[in-house]
């Protein structure tokens, strides 16, 4: 049976690392990285089933990492979360869009979209 996976983009070390357990804890197989550079040779080298990823963070943030990931074909339909403290953060977006998920947020609502995401997918 295929073990789901996920990169989890995320700047805060704390942050990151309750995200990574969570999906750890529900038998995923976890991958991090701290900014969308660094994402991005990580998403070159392998695939996962679904990205999560912070909007805002140093080098590269969110949006400007999706807009490259859609920009790869290989990637375009790629499942994406975008955690945000901010509402907006859609407008001017390519589809397919990514679901957003507002800070603070319930760590149980951050798997079942994962696990919705990946399903539709």
């Amino acid at each position: 049976m295929h073990m789901p996976s996920v990169l989890v983009v995320e700047d805060d070390p704390d942050l990151s690392e309750l995200i990574q357990d969570l999906f750890a804890q529900v038998g995923w197989e976890v991958h991090a990285e701290r900014n969308g550079h660094a994402a991005l040779r990580s998403l070159r080298k392998s695939k996962p089933d679904v990205l999560v990823t912070d909007c805002m963070m140093p080098q590269m943030g969110g949006r400007e990492l999706i807009e490259r990931v859609r920009a790869m074909p290989e990637l375009r339909q790629l499942p994406v979360i975008l955690m945000s403290g901010a509402d907006s953060l859609l407008e001017g977006m390519d589809d397919p869009k990514p679901l957003t998920l507002r800070k603070p947020f319930d760590p149980e609502k951050l798997v079942d979209m994962a696990r919705g995401a990946l399903h539709r997918h």
